[in-house]
C-alpha cells in the first residue's frame, strides 16, 4: 500500500487498528517498535525511524524499522550542526518537513552530507507532540515536542502524496496520546508512594531573595537597554522582585515605574492597569492557569492580543530557590506586532503569487530567472529547480542577449510593456505567449516582473474565425458539447441539438428566445450570470466564463460551464452578437462535493482528537462529539448511551434537532433491549438500520423506537479495555435513511476517540483522589484532625501579607494544656492522646468564623489565628474556649490548679506593616502565654502593644 493507491477508508482502517493495538501496550519500547513497523509497512518505504530529542538539543534514534539492504541507525546520537533551534520551535507548532530529492533541492552542505551518510534520498518528517498536564489542577499545557517520526526513502527520490502525509500525521497524533497516557500512569504510581510529608525550610525564601537582590544590579545593567520587557514576581508574598522600564512601556504603566522601584506597589496592584489593554480577558485568564502550578517547570510561550491591535509574545518560567522550591515566576514580554503584520503580508503575497493561473516570473536585469510560480513550471514543462538555473534565452527562442539589452532600456523608460513572443517547452514544443513585463527597483536592485499567457488557443481561434463562418469555427474552439448563438439586440438565442440533448430535450421542445433559457436557469444563479455578462460586455474580461445550473426535462439540475465571447459590436462598442459553448461539468461538481465532505470528516476527527489532547473536561468533549456528528451527518438526533451492569442503560449525552423528542437522561429498561441489545454489541458489531420496519425487530422493540420517534438508526459500540461501555447512536426520525459505509467508518473512528476521552477522565479522577490524600497528609494533624504546624505557618504568612494591604488587626492565641506532662505520667499516653483530641474539639467550638484557624502548634500547644480581630474580640474568643474546656470535665488529679484539665492562653494583637514580620506576633503571644503560666495558670494574658 502507498499514497498512490490507498484510499481514505483504508487509512481509517489502519488508524483504527493502530489505535487499538497501541492501547494494548504498557511500555514505551513496544509502542515505538510497533509504530515504526506499521508506518514502513503501510508506506512501503526503505526505513522508518523515531527520533527522540535529548535535553542538550541533539537527539537519538530511539526506534527503527529498516529493509535488510539498508544500514541500520538505531541508537545513534545524531548531531546536526544545521539544525537551527527555530526549526525545533516550528516542529513544536506542528510543522512538517518534506524532502523529495536530496540532489534536486538546495540544501545546506552539512545537512546534505548528513543525509548522504545515512543513505537518504527523500524523507518525510512529522513531529510527535505530547500534551502535559499539571497534576494538582485540571489544566492542559501547550504541547511539548517529544521527538520526530521520520520516513526515509533510500533507493531513489520520492514524491510524497497528501494521503501519505495525512496518514503519518494521524499516526503521530495517536503516538502522542499513547505517550501521554504512559506518563499519566507513571505519575499515578509515583503519587501513590508519596505518603510522607516534608519539613518546611522557612529560611529558603529569605536566602533566595538575598541572592536575587545581590544580582539585581547586574541584571538591570543587561536589560535596561533591551527591547524585551523583563518582570520577576514572588508568588509567595506578591512582591515585584525585578522589572525593567521596557516592561512598563509595553503595558502602558510608565507612571507606576517609580512606585514599583520603591516597592510601594505589589503585583496585584498593577494588574487592573494592565488588564485594560488585553483584547480577550477570559482567554488571557485561561492562559494564566498553567502558570499557577508549582509542578509546571516548563518554559511557556504564548501570544497576547492587545485592544490597540498590538501582539505581545510572552515567555514565562519558574524561579526556584537553592532547595529547588518554587517561589515565583520570570516573565519576558516582546512586542512582535510589526513582525506578525510582516509575516501575514509575506504569506498573503506568496499565496497570491502561487495561486495565479498565469505564468509569473522574476528576472534580474541580465535575464536570469530568480523565481517563478507553479503555473510557469506547468506551462514550460520544467521543474522549479531547473527553471531557476536558467535565463530567458534558454526557453524563449526569439530573445538574444543583444535584444534583451535593448528591451531593458525601453522597459526602464516606459516602466511596463506588453508584447507577443514565443516560449519553448522542455519537450521542444514552441507556443505563442503574450508577455506583460514590468520594471521594478527595490533596495537599489533592478528586476523584471513578467506575466506570460499562453495564447495558442486565441491565435488558433482567430485564424479559424478568419477562414470560415464565425459561429461554427468558434464552436470548434470550445469542446463541442453544446453551441449557442445569441443576438443580443433581438433577444434571439440559437441552441444546437447537442445543447438541448444535454438537458434531455428534443430539438423543438425549447424556444429560441432568451426568456426560454432564463426559465431553465436555477433561481440562485441568474443574478451572478448577468453580472459576469455585464463585465464581459464592458470589456473587463476577455471571455465570458461562468458555472451555473440548468434544469433538465426530468426536473433535475445539471451543472454547466458556459464560455462565450462577443464577436460583433457597434462603432460605439455596444455588443450585438455573442457565441459560446456549454460543457456538462456535473460529475466534476459531484466529485468536488465528495472531496469537501471527505475533508470535513478529517477535520472533525482531528478536532475531536485535539479536544481530547487539550482538555480533561469529559462533558465538553462528549457534547462537542454529538453536536458535530449530528451537524455533519445532517440527521435528527445523536446520542451517547451508557450501559448499566444489568444491560439497562441511560442516555448521557444528546444533540437533537428542533421539533424532535428530547431523550437526555432517559433510562432504557425495555425487556427486548435489555435482554438482547447489550450482548449484540459486545463483539464490536456496527448496526446499520435503514428502516426499523424492515429490520426484523420484535413488536415491543418497534413500539419503543416509535415512542422515541426513530425511523432509521446507525449504532456503533464504545469499548473500554474490550468491555462494552456504551453506544454512539445516530437517529434519523423524519424518514428511512440508507447509511453509507463512510458514515459507519466515521462513527466507529469517533467512538474510538470517545473511548480514549473516557479513559483519560477516569485516570484524571484517580489522580485527583491521590492529590487530595497528599494534601490531607501535608496540612492536617493526624491525631487531632486540626491544622498542623505547616498549615499554621502558611496561613499566618498569607494573612499577614493580606492585612498589610488592608491595615486591619490580626490576633493570635497560643494555648498550652496545664501540667500535661503530669497528665501523661498519671493516665498514660493513650489517654493523653484522647485528651488532645477533646481539647482540639473544644477549641474549634470556641471559634465561629470560617476564616479563623485552629492548629496544633506542637506537643500540647495549640494556636488560633483570628484575622480582622482586635484585642477585645480575642478576649471573647479566649473566654469561650476556657468555658468549653471546663464543660469537658476531664479529670486531672495531678494538676496543682484544678481537679480537671485546664489551659493557659497568651493573646497578642497587631496590625501588620512592612516593617514587621509574623514572628513578631508569635513572640508577643508567647510572652503573654509565659505571663499566664507564671501568674498561676488556668487563665489568659494579653500582651500590651507598644504605644
Amino acid at each position: 500500500m502507498s499514497g498512490a493507491n490507498f484510499t481514505l477508508e483504508q487509512i481509517l482502517d489502519r488508524i483504527r487498528e493502530f489505535t487499538q493495538r497501541t492501547h494494548q501496550y504498557f511500555n514505551l519500547s513496544e509502542i515505538l517498535s510497533f509504530t515504526a513497523q506499521e508506518v514502513r509497512e503501510v508506506l512501503g518505504s526503505d526505513r522508518v525511524v523515531i527520533y527522540r530529542f535529548l535535553p542538550d538539543g541533539d537527539g537519538v534514534v530511539a526506534e527503527e524499522s529498516v529493509s535488510p539492504e539498508w544500514q541500520g541507525i538505531i541508537g545513534q546520537l545524531i548531531y546536526d550542526p544545521c539544525f537551527n533551534t527555530d526549526w525545533k520551535a516550528e516542529y513544536q507548532q506542528g510543522r512538517i518537513s518534506i524532502l523529495e530529492d536530496t540532489d534536486a533541492q538546495p540544501l545546506e552542505q552539512c545537512y546534505k552530507d548528513l543525509l548522504t551518510s545515512l543513505q537518504i534520498r527523500a524523507n518525510l518528517v512529522v513531529p510527535i507532540l505530547v500534551t502535559r498536564q499539571r497534576l494538582q489542577e485540571n489544566v492542559i499545557t501547550s504541547p511539548d515536542i517529544w521527538g520526530l517520526l521520520i520516513v526515509h526513502q533510500c533507493s531513489s527520490p520520492r514524491q510524497w502524496h497528501s494521503l501519505e502525509i495525512k496518514f503519518v500525521q494521524l499516526i503521530t497524533t495517536q503516538v502522542g496520546i499513547a505517550l501521554r497516557q504512559l506518563e499519566v500512569q507513571q505519575q499515578l504510581r509515583q503519587q501513590n508512594k508519596l505518603l510522607e510529608t516534608e519539613q518546611v525550610v522557612l529560611q529558603a525564601h529569605q536566602v533566595i531573595e538575598k541572592e536575587l537582590h545581590g544580582q539585581e544590579a547586574l541584571l538591570r545593567s543587561m536589560t535596561d537597554s533591551s527591547q524585551l520587557g523583563f518582570y520577576v514576581v514572588n508568588n509567595r508574598n506578591d512582591e515585584i522582585l525585578y522589572f525593567n522600564y521596557r516592561f512598563c512601556e509595553i503595558w502602558g504603566i510608565e507612571y507606576l515605574a517609580e512606585k514599583m522601584q520603591r516597592g510601594e506597589v505589589k503585583n496585584n496592584d498593577i494588574i487592573p492597569d494592565c488588564v485594560r489593554l488585553i483584547a480577550d480577558v477570559p482567554a488571557f485568564a485561561e492562559s494564566c492557569k498553567p502558570l499557577q502550578s508549582e509542578e509546571n517547570r516548563c518554559t511557556i510561550e504564548d501570544e497576547i492580543l492587545f485592544v490597540d491591535g498590538r501582539t505581545i509574545r510572552r515567555f514565562s518560567s519558574q524561579v526556584r530557590d537553592i532547595y529547588d522550591r518554587y517561589f515565583g515566576r520570570l516573565y519576558i514580554f516582546e512586542d512582535i506586532s510589526q513582525r506578525k503584520q510582516l509575516e501575514k503580508s509575506l504569506r498573503l503575497t506568496d499565496f497570491s503569487f502561487e495561486s495565479l493561473s498565469l505564468s509569473v516570473t522574476w528576472f534580474d536585469k541580465n535575464g536570469k530567472v530568480l523565481r517563478l510560480n507553479q503555473a510557469a513550471c506547468r506551462s514550460l514543462g520544467y521543474s522549479r529547480t531547473e527553471l531557476e538555473s536558467m535565463s530567458v534565452y534558454d526557453f524563449d527562442p526569439d530573445w538574444s542577449q543583444e535584444l534583451w539589452s535593448k528591451a531593458w532600456q525601453v522597459l526602464k523608460k516606459r516602466q511596463s510593456i506588453t508584447f507577443i513572443s514565443r516560449h519553448q517547452r522542455k519537450d521542444g514544443q514552441i507556443f505563442p505567449v503574450e508577455i506583460s513585463a514590468n520594471y521594478i527597483k527595490f533596495n537599489d536592485e533592478e528586476y523584471v516582473f513578467a506575466f506570460a499567457e499562453d495564447i495558442s488557443d486565441r491565435i488558433e481561434a482567430e485564424a479559424a474565425l478568419r477562414e470560415s463562418e464565425v459561429r461554427w469555427q468558434y464552436a470548434l474552439e470550445g469542446n463541442g458539447d453544446g453551441v449557442w448563438d445569441w443576438n443580443i439586440q433581438t433577444k434571439e438565442l440559437f441552441s444546437s441539438g447537442r445543447w438541448k440533448e444535454m438537458l434531455g430535450f428534443a430539438g423543438d421542445e425549447i424556444g429560441n428566445k432568451i426568456n426560454d433559457w432564463e426559465i431553465l436557469v436555477h433561481p440562485d444563479d441568474i443574478k451572478q450570470i448577468y453580472q459576469e455578462l455585464e463585465k464581459h460586455f464592458c470589456g473587463a474580461t476577455e471571455q465570458f466564463t461562468n458555472e451555473y445550473r440548468l434544469q433538465c426535462k426530468d426536473g433535475t439540475y445539471k451543472w454547466i460551464l458556459a464560455r462565450g465571447k462577443v464577436i460583433e459590436r457597434t462603432k460605439n462598442g455596444v455588443p450585438l452578437r455573442m457565441i459560446g459553448t456549454n460543457t456538462d461539468i456535473t460529475e466534476r461538481k459531484l466529485m468536488e462535493e465528495t472531496l469537501k465532505q471527505q475533508a470535513e470528516r478529517e477535520r472533525m476527527i482531528y478536532a475531536i482528537a485535539q479536544h481530547i489532547r487539550q482538555s480533561l473536561d469529559l462533558e465538553q468533549i462528549l457534547n462537542t462529539t454529538v453536536d458535530e456528528v449530528r451537524q455533519f451527518l445532517q440527521t435528527d438526533r445523536v446520542i451517547i448511551y451508557r450501559f448499566n451492569p444489568d444491560w439497562s442503560g441511560v442516555v448521557v449525552k444528546e444533540s437533537v434537532a428542533e421539533g424532535w423528542l428530547k431523550i437526555l437522561n432517559m433510562e432504557i429498561t425495555d425487556t427486548y433491549f435489555v435482554d438482547r441489545q447489550g450482548k449484540l454489541y459486545e463483539d464490536n458489531t456496527i448496526r446499520e438500520i435503514p428502516d426499523i420496519y424492515h429490520a426484523g425487530f420484535d413488536p415491543c422493540h418497534i413500539e419503543l423506537l416509535e415512542k422515541l420517534q426513530v425511523r432509521a438508526k446507525l449504532v456503533v459500540p464504545i469499548l473500554q479495555s474490550d468491555n462494552l461501555w456504551g453506544l454512539l447512536v445516530a437517529h434519523h426520525c423524519s424518514s428511512p435513511r440508507q447509511w453509507y459505509p463512510w458514515e459507519s467508518e466515521l462513527l466507529q473512528q469517533l467512538a474510538i476517540q470517545v473511548a480514549i476521552a473516557i479513559q483519560q477522565s477516569e485516570l484524571h479522577q484517580k489522580l485527583q483522589i491521590a492529590n487530595k490524600q497528599l494534601e490531607n497528609l501535608a496540612l492536617i494533624d493526624q491525631l487531632t484532625q486540626v491544622a498542623n504546624r505547616r498549615c499554621f505557618d502558611r496561613t499566618l504568612s498569607d494573612e499577614w501579607t493580606r492585612l498589610i494591604r488592608e491595615q486591619r488587626p490580626l490576633s493570635l492565641l497560643l494555648c498550652d494544656i496545664d501540667y500535661f506532662k503530669q497528665y501523661n505520667d498519671n493516665y498514660g499516653h493513650t489517654d493523653g492522646d484522647v485528651c488532645l483530641k477533646l481539647i482540639a474539639q473544644a477549641l474549634r467550638k470556641g471559634v465561629q468564623r470560617p476564616i479563623d484557624l485552629v492548629a496544633r502548634y506542637g506537643g500540647e500547644e495549640f494556636a488560633i489565628i483570628l484575622p480582622h480581630t482586635d484585642s477585645n474580640g480575642a478576649v471573647i474568643v479566649a473566654q469561650k474556649i476556657q468555658q468549653a474546656i471546663q464543660e469537658l470535665h476531664l479529670p486531672h488529679v495531678a494538676s496543682i490548679v484544678s481537679k480537671c484539665v485546664t489551659i493557659s492562653i497568651g493573646i497578642a494583637t497587631k496590625i501588620p506593616t512592612l516593617e514587621t514580620v509574623p514572628l513578631d506576633l508569635i513572640e508577643a503571644a508567647d510572652r503573654a502565654l509565659y505571663q499566664a503560666k507564671s501568674t498561676g495558670r488556668n487563665r489568659f494574658f494579653i500582651e500590651i502593644p507598644d504605644s
